[in-house]
C-alpha cells in the first residue's frame, strides 16, 4: 500500500446504505472490477486502495458507518472530480449499492480524464514548433539563453551592447510560431519595433534587437553621466528605458528632466520643484541661458553651464543631506511619490506630499475650495496655501 496522505474531498454526504450493500465486497464480480481496493477493518466499513481509470491509480478511501458514506482521495482525484462534483454528490444519493457508486465514480474519472487530454492536446503546440524553436535557439547560441520556461513558451535573450551593457530581451512565443511572431518586451526607451516573416527565426530578432541597440549608445552614455554624477531622487532605481530623471539642486530644491531618446542632445524639458525662492534663480538662468546649449556636449555638461550649478556629487556629499520628509507625515517617500509640495512662503518653504496636504486642507474647517483647487492655511506657518485636486 503506498503511503500517500489523503485529503478530505467533498467532506461527509449522507446516503443510507442496507447491510446488503456491504456484501457486494464479497462478490467475486466486485474483487476482480476493484482488485486494489480492500477492507482495512473486519465489519467492512472501511475500504482503502486504489480505483484505476485510463492507466492511471487514484488512491481513495471509503468509510460507511450509520448508512452514511464518507469519500476520501487525493489531491489530483479531487482536482479531477472538482468540475463535477454535483455529478459524484447524485451518485451517492442513488447508487443502490458500494459497487455501483464505484463503477459511477470510474465512469467520471475517466470522462474527465479525457476532456484533460482533450484540452492539454489543444492548448500545446505541435511537435514542430518544438523541433523548430529547439533549432532556432542553437542558431543563436545557448549561451544567449537567459531564461526559458517548463513549456518553452516564454525566452529571454541576453545581447551585450558596444560598451558592454546587458540587455535582456524577453519574447513570448505562440504556438503558431514561426508563422506567427513572438510578442517582445525590451528595456528600451521605445517600443521595440521588428520585421517578421514566416521564415524569420530568432537569430533575426536578435540581430534586430542588437542594431536597436547601438542607436542608443549615445543616450545611455549621457545618462549614465547623470546616474554617477548627480543625486538621482527619481527614479529610485532606474532601467535603460527611462528617460527621466529628478535631480538635487539645493536642499529642498530640484529639476526634474525630460530627454527625448531620439534626439537626446538636445533642450531637455525641464520641471523646477521646490519653493520659489529656492528654485526661482535656477528657472531664471535656464531661461536666459538656453542659448548656451551646445548639441555637441553631455545633457550634464549642458545642464551646469545654462543653470549656472554644480550638482551635488555622490563623491563630495550624503544624500540624506538633501532628502527632505514630508511636514505632514514625516517621511520622504509615499506610495512612490516625493514630498514636491511647497510652502510659498520665504520663511517657511516646508515640503509636502500633495496627497497628505490635501488630506490636511480637508481636515480643517476654514477650508474653501472653488473649482479643482483648495485653499487654506500651511500646517507650519499658518501662511495661505493651495493645492490642485486631481
Amino acid at each position: 500500500m503506498r503511503k500517500q496522505a489523503l485529503h478530505c474531498l467533498y467532506g461527509t454526504v449522507s446516503l443510507f446504505m442496507t447491510v446488503a450493500t456491504m456484501s457486494f465486497y464479497g462478490n467475486i464480480w466486485f474483487e476482480r472490477i476493484f482488485p486494489q481496493l480492500v477492507p482495512v477493518n473486519e465489519k467492512l466499513t472501511q475500504f482503502r486502495g486504489f480505483i484505476s481509470a485510463l492507466g492511471e491509480e487514484f488512491e481513495v478511501m471509503l468509510h460507511l458507518e450509520n448508512g452514511n458514506l464518507q469519500l476520501q482521495g487525493s489531491w489530483r482525484l479531487q482536482q479531477l472530480l472538482k468540475p463535477c462534483q454535483e455529478a459524484v454528490v447524485q451518485s451517492l444519493k442513488q447508487s443502490s449499492s458500494l459497487s455501483v457508486f464505484l463503477l459511477e465514480l470510474r465512469d467520471l474519472l475517466e470522462k474527465q480524464l479525457k476532456q484533460t487530454k482533450l484540452r492539454r492536446e489543444i492548448l500545446l503546440p505541435t511537435p514542430q514548433y518544438y523541433s523548430t524553436l529547439l533549432s532556432h535557439i542553437a542558431q543563436c547560441g545557448w549561451d544567449r539563453v537567459e531564461y526559458v520556461d517548463p513549456d518553452l513558451s516564454t525566452l529571454h535573450l541576453r545581447a551585450k551592447d558596444e560598451d558592454g551593457r546587458l540587455h535582456i530581451l524577453q519574447l513570448q512565443l505562440p504556438k503558431e510560431y514561426p508563422q506567427k511572431p513572438p510578442v517582445c518586451l525590451a528595456d528600451l526607451p521605445e517600443e521595440f519595433m521588428f520585421k517578421w516573416f514566416p521564415t524569420s527565426s530568432l537569430h533575426d530578432i536578435l540581430e534586430q534587437f542588437q542594431t536597436r541597440l547601438c542607436f542608443f549608445q549615445d543616450f545611455w552614455m549621457c545618462m549614465d553621466e547623470i546616474d554617477s554624477s548627480c543625486w538621482v531622487l527619481e527614479p529610485e532605481k532606474s532601467w535603460r528605458k527611462d528617460y527621466k530623471r529628478r535631480l538635487v539642486l539645493t536642499t529642498n530644491g530640484s529639476v526634474q528632466i525630460s530627454v527625448n531618446p531620439q534626439c537626446h542632445r538636445r533642450i531637455p524639458e525641464c520641471q523646477f520643484l521646490g519653493a520659489e525662492k529656492v528654485i526661482g534663480p535656477f528657472r531664471d538662468n535656464f531661461n536666459c541661458n538656453l542659448e548656451k546649449w551646445d548639441v555637441n556636449s553631455t545633457i550634464l555638461t549642458n545642464l551646469k553651464l545654462v543653470l549656472d550649478v554644480e550638482f551635488p556629487s555622490p563623491c563630495s556629499s550624503s544624500k540624506k543631506d538633501y532628502i527632505v520628509e514630508c511636514g505632514i507625515c514625516y517621511s520622504f517617500r509615499m506610495n512612490d511619490a516625493l514630498p514636491d509640495k511647497p510652502c510659498n512662503n520665504s520663511h517657511c518653504s516646508q515640503l509636502f506630499h500633495v496627497e497628505c496636504l490635501i488630506a490636511w486642507l480637508r481636515s480643517v474647517s476654514t477650508t474653501t475650495q472653488s473649482f479643482s483647487t483648495l485653499f487654506g492655511e500651511c500646517p507650519y506657518c499658518n501662511m495661505p496655501i493651495t493645492c490642485k485636486v486631481s
